[in-house]
C-alpha cells in the first residue's frame, strides 16, 4: 500500500473522515468501510493529521440516495459541534457522485474553513487547476453512476420480463418461492 503526503495539508490539523457505500448488501457483506478505514487512517498518519471523528453512511446512494449520516456531519459542522479543518474521504465518489451535490455540499464546507481532500485522488496545489480536477473527477463519477443505473434496470427489466423476482419485500398475499434455473444463482418466481 503506497501512500501520498499533501504537500497543501498543515501538519498536527484536526479532521474528520467520511465513508460510504452504496448498498445494504455491500454494507452486511463485505469490508468497505474497514478498507477505506484502514486507509484513511493511513493516510492520516503519515501527514500527521489527527482524525476527530468518523462518519459512515452504510448502505447510502451517493447519486440520489438519502444519507442521513452524510447530513448530520455537514449539520455539525455548521453548529460548530465538531472544529475541524478538513475532510478526508476514500475517494471523491464516496463523497457524491452528483456533481452538484458535490459543489452544494463542499460550499458549506468551506463557509467554515473545511477542506476536503481525498486518499486515492491528489490534487494540485494552486486553488484553481483543485478546482478544475474536482469538476473533472465529479463529472466522470456522475457518469459512471449513471451508466451504473442504467445498466442495472436493463437487467432488472430482463429479470422482470422472464417472470422472476428482482428483489426487495414480497408484497403481502405472495410468497417468494426458489425455481429450478440453468445459472447459478437460484432465481426465484
Amino acid at each position: 500500500m503506497r501512500i501520498k503526503i499533501m504537500a497543501n495539508v498543515i501538519p498536527l490539523q484536526r479532521f474528520i473522515a467520511y465513508m460510504r457505500v452504496s448498498t445494504e448488501r455491500q454494507a452486511n457483506e463485505n469490508d468497505s468501510i474497514d478498507g477505506q478505514k484502514q486507509r484513511i487512517v493511513a493516510w492520516a498518519k503519515a501527514n500527521k493529521i489527527r482524525i476527530t471523528k468518523f462518519y459512515v453512511d452504510a448502505g447510502n446512494s451517493a447519486f440520489k440516495g438519502s444519507r442521513p449520516v452524510f447530513d448530520a456531519m455537514l449539520n455539525d459542522i455548521e453548529k460548530r459541534n465538531v472544529i475541524v479543518e478538513g475532510l478526508i474521504v476514500y475517494s471523491f465518489s464516496r463523497f457524491s457522485r452528483n456533481e452538484l451535490t458535490r459543489m452544494i455540499a463542499e460550499e458549506r464546507l468551506q463557509k467554515f474553513g473545511v477542506k476536503l481532500f481525498s486518499v486515492t485522488e491528489q490534487l494540485p496545489t494552486d486553488e484553481d487547476s483543485a478546482f478544475l480536477m474536482k469538476s473533472i473527477i465529479g463529472s466522470v463519477n456522475e457518469h459512471q453512476s449513471r451508466q451504473n443505473s442504467r445498466v442495472v434496470q436493463d437487467r432488472l427489466n430482463e429479470t422482470a420480463n422472464k417472470g422472476y423476482y428482482t428483489g426487495g419485500k414480497t408484497p403481502i398475499g405472495y410468497k417468494s418461492i426458489a425455481v429450478d434455473s440453468n445459472s447459478q444463482r437460484v432465481k426465484k418466481n
